[in-house]
C-alpha cells in the first residue's frame, strides 16, 4: 500500500512521536484530498459531457458519409432516389448497409411533432442520473471528511485492528465525564470568549444572514409566479414551433418573391404560390407575444434581485437546480449587467426570436447559391439546416423541462416536503 511505505518512510526519519503524527495525518489528507478531487472532476467532465450529448443526436457529418456509402452524394442531382422512403426497403438488405441506410433517411425527413417531446424528456432523464455520481463526488470532497477519512487511515496504521475496542471504552468513559460538572463552566467560557473576540458581534452575523435569508426567499417567492406564467407561455410556443419549419424555409428560400418552396423529401421546387406563408408573421401571434412579456418581467425581477445585492444568497438556495438555472439563462440577469440589450428575448435560451435571427443569417448564402446556379450547393446547405433546426427545436423542449424542474424546486421550498412537514410539526411540538 502506498500510505503504509509513505508512513514508515517518516517514521525512519523523524524520531518525535508527535510530529510523525502530524506528518503522517498531513500527508494522508493531502493523497485523500487528490484521490478525491481527482474522482470529483471526473465525475463533472461524465456530467458535462452527457449533458451536451443528450441535446443533440447524430452529427450530420456523419449522416453525410453514411449516404455517400449508399451511393446519395449530395453533389449530383437526384441523390434521393438512392434513399428508401419505407422502413420495409431499409430492412431487406444486408445489416450494415440497413444501418447506413437508416442514418440517411434522417436528411430526408424531419422529426415528428409529438416526438419532440418524448426524445426531450428520455434526454433530461439521462441528464439527472448522470447528476448523482457528481453529487456523490462532491459530497466527499467535504473537508472535514476529507480530514476524518485521513485520520482514520493513519489510526488504523498505528493500531490495527483495535478501532472498535477503542471506540468502546471512550464511550464507556463518558458517564465518569459527565458527573465531573467542572467541565460545563469552562466550556461557556470557552464559548462566550469567542464569541466576543470576533470583529463583529456573532449575533449582528447571524441576524445579517437570517434577514437575508427571508428577503431572498420572499423574493423568490415571487420569481415563482413569474416563471409559473413563463412555463404556461414556453409550453404553448413550443407546441406550435415545429409545426414553423415549412413558413422557416420559405423564409430562407425567400417564397414568396422568387417562388421556390424546399422541403426534405422533395428538395427545392418551384411552385406557385398563392398564399405564402411568411414567418415573421407566424411568431408575432399572440402566444409568442405572452412568452416574451413573460419572459421580460421574469429577468426584470431577476434584476431586482442583483440590484438589492441577493445574488450570492439566490445562487446558495437554488444550488440544487443551478444547472437548469443557467440552461435556461437566469443567472446572466443576477450577476451581468449589459446595456446593449433590450430585451430579454435576445439573449435568453427560452425566446423565440432566434428562429427569425437564422433564417435571416441562413437566407444570405441559399440566395447566392441559387443566383448562382448551383441548386445542389443549395440543397445541401438546405439538408443539412433541417437537421440542425430539429436540433435546436429539441434543445427548446429540453429547456422547457429545465424550467418545469426550476419551478417543482421553488414550489416544494414553499410548500415544503414530507420531511420537512413532520420536521416543522415536531418542532413546533
Amino acid at each position: 500500500m502506498i500510505l503504509d511505505g509513505l508512513f514508515a518512510s517518516i517514521d525512519s526519519r523523524v524520531e518525535v512521536p508527535l510530529v510523525s503524527l502530524a506528518l503522517k495525518v498531513v500527508s494522508a489528507t493531502v493523497l485523500v484530498a487528490i484521490v478525491v478531487e481527482f474522482a470529483r472532476f471526473s465525475a463533472i467532465y461524465f456530467w458535462s459531457s452527457t449533458r451536451v450529448r443528450v441535446e443533440r443526436r447524430a452529427r450530420v457529418s456523419g449522416l453525410l458519409k453514411s449516404a455517400r456509402k449508399v451511393g446519395a452524394d449530395q453533389r449530383f442531382p437526384g441523390w434521393r432516389e438512392a434513399v428508401p422512403m419505407s422502413r420495409l426497403d431499409v430492412a431487406s438488405h444486408n445489416p450494415v448497409r440497413a444501418y447506413h441506410l437508416a442514418r440517411t433517411r434522417r436528411l430526408v425527413r424531419q422529426v415528428p411533432a409529438r416526438r419532440f417531446s418524448a426524445m426531450a424528456a428520455r434526454r433530461s432523464r439521462v441528464a439527472s442520473l448522470a447528476e448523482y455520481p457528481m453529487r456523490a463526488a462532491r459530497a466527499l470532497c467535504n473537508r472535514p471528511l476529507v480530514v476524518l477519512f485521513a485520520a482514520f487511515l493513519v489510526y488504523e496504521h498505528e493500531r490495527p485492528g483495535l478501532l472498535l475496542s477503542d471506540l468502546g471504552s471512550a464511550l464507556g468513559n463518558l458517564p465518569q465525564v459527565a458527573e465531573q460538572r467542572t467541565w460545563i463552566p469552562v466550556l461557556v467560557l470557552v464559548i462566550g470568549l469567542v464569541a466576543a473576540t470576533r470583529s463583529s458581534p456573532l449575533v449582528d452575523r447571524v441576524r445579517a444572514r437570517d434577514e437575508a435569508a427571508k428577503d431572498t426567499n420572499r423574493l423568490l417567492t415571487e420569481l415563482l409566479a413569474y416563471l409559473s406564467e413563463l412555463q404556461v407561455a414556453v409550453s404553448a410556443c413550443n407546441e406550435r414551433l415545429s409545426s414553423y419549419r415549412t413558413s422557416y424555409f420559405d423564409e430562407v428560400c425567400r417564397s414568396n418573391l422568387t417562388g421556390i418552396r424546399w422541403n426534405p423529401p422533395r428538395g427545392l421546387e418551384k411552385e406557385h404560390l398563392i398564399w405564402p406563408t411568411i414567418l415573421d408573421k407566424e411568431l408575432a401571434t399572440a402566444e409568442f407575444e405572452r412568452s416574451e412579456a413573460a419572459l421580460d418581467a421574469t429577468h426584470e425581477h431577476l434584476k431586482s434581485i442583483r440590484d438589492k445585492g441577493l445574488s450570492s444568497v439566490a445562487f446558495r438556495i437554488l444550488a440544487p437546480v443551478s444547472a437548469s438555472l443557467r440552461t435556461c439563462g437566469f443567472h446572466l440577469p443576477l450577476y451581468f449587467v449589459d446595456k446593449d440589450v433590450t430585451s430579454a428575448t435576445a439573449i435568453s435560451p427560452l425566446g423565440f426570436g432566434w428562429l427569425m435571427r437564422r433564417a435571416e443569417t441562413i437566407q444570405r448564402p441559399v440566395m447566392q447559391l441559387l443566383e448562382n446556379q448551383e441548386v445542389c450547393r443549395a440543397d445541401a446547405l438546405l439538408v443539412e439546416e433541417s437537421y440542425r433546426l430539429d436540433d435546436l427545436i429539441l434543445k427548446r423542449h429540453i429547456n422547457e423541462l429545465e424550467l418545469r424542474r426550476l419551478c417543482t424546486f421553488l414550489r416544494k421550498r414553499i410548500h415544503g416536503t414530507t420531511l420537512t412537514r413532520l420536521l416543522g410539526g415536531a418542532g413546533a411540538k
